[in-house]
């Protein structure tokens, strides 16, 4: 037979992948009322597609708990089996390439990690990134945003939804924050200025040698921190998230300042120095100031509650990462 497809403009065209297949299996569920598919195509005989159906629905669930809403009329999780590794976010879909053999539990952090782009990145993201002018490369000092603190909720995504626990959460911070601390060019290149020059080098993942994922991992940490200490853990980096989508999602993109100036709004002038020293400047991510105010405490391992703070501090300790007690 034959099929007609229908584009609203080039945008959109080119933002919406095809894929042909004579092996495809596909599974529908409905959030909402929203249509969304789990398409496994290529090699996808051997895949247990109940497994990638529960692990995508609870994606949408824990991003749907911190936006309030579904952003799309349908959406399709599109897994391309024995194909291309990595992953690629569209505005309703995502395309991931994962081994003939690969186990759903297992990638649950890259598909929380796409789909998440469904909001950030495809619906908050900055002038540059949308709608795009063709002709030229488009430059962003917010890459460590719109990857990096992708890559941060995609992680505390899967703790809110029960995926991993708030121990193993702890741990694998610390270890970002370690790893990334051992990196001497941390020390010379700052999260805006990896992101702004990346079409200065090779390949996506930052300029001179520090990765804008790592460093935006760490940049959320450390705003989510701040915030939270800031405001007696009533408020989150989450506020920040709900207030850029609000403002981005019918329009065009934010300007490359108004990260800093929601941090503001909603965390105090405190957050201007965190923001500035974690985003505009090279060297150590500014968390220890926070960990204080919430009870918490670095180790070589993990975070641990500091029981020489109030109980009141660690109250709200205990709290990260999940949503702020209202």
């Amino acid at each position: 037979g034959s099929f007609a497809f229908y584009a609203e403009n080039y945008d959109q065209l080119i933002d919406s992948p095809c894929g042909v297949s004579a092996n495809l299996r596909t599974k529908e569920f409905v959030v909402d009322g929203r249509r969304l598919n789990v398409a496994a195509f290529n090699k996808p005989q051997a895949v247990d597609l109940d497994a990638y159906v529960e692990i995508c629905s609870k994606a949408v669930g824990a991003a749907k708990e911190l936006f309030g809403e579904l952003p799309f009329s349908s959406y399709w999780f599109m897994f391309d089996f024995g194909g291309p590794g990595g992953g690629l976010e569209h505005k309703d879909s995502f395309r991931i390439g994962l081994g003939a053999r690969a186990n759903a539990q297992r990638s649950a952090g890259i598909i929380f990690h796409e789909y998440f782009h469904a909001y950030n990145v495809k619906r908050i993201r900055s002038r540059p990134l949308g709608p795009f002018e063709y002709a030229k490369p488009a430059v962003t000092g917010a890459l460590w945003w719109l990857e990096g603190v992708t890559d941060y909720y995609s992680d505390v995504l899967l703790a809110r939804a029960g995926l991993t626990t708030r121990e193993e959460f702890l741990s694998s911070a610390a270890r970002s924050y370690l790893s990334l601390h051992k990196n001497p060019v941390a020390f010379t290149i700052s999260a805006d200025e990896c992101s702004r020059r990346v079409w200065e080098t090779r390949g996506s993942q930052g300029f001179g040698g520090l990765s804008y994922y790592q460093k935006g991992w760490n940049v959320g940490m450390a705003l989510d921190l701040a915030i939270r200490s800031e405001t007696g853990g009533k408020k989150s980096l989450d506020d920040v998230m709900r207030r850029l989508y609000m403002e981005t999602k019918d329009g065009p993109g934010f300007e490359e300042g108004r990260i800093r100036e929601i941090c503001i709004e909603i965390g105090g002038g405190w957050l201007a120095d965190v923001y500035d020293a974690a985003v505009m400047r090279p060297g150590e991510i500014p968390i220890s100031e926070s960990l204080r105010a919430m009870g918490l405490a670095l180790t070589d391992t993990t975070f641990v509650t500091d029981v020489t703070q109030s109980e009141q501090s660690q109250a709200i300790g205990r709290q990260w990462p999940f949503p702020p007690l209202r």
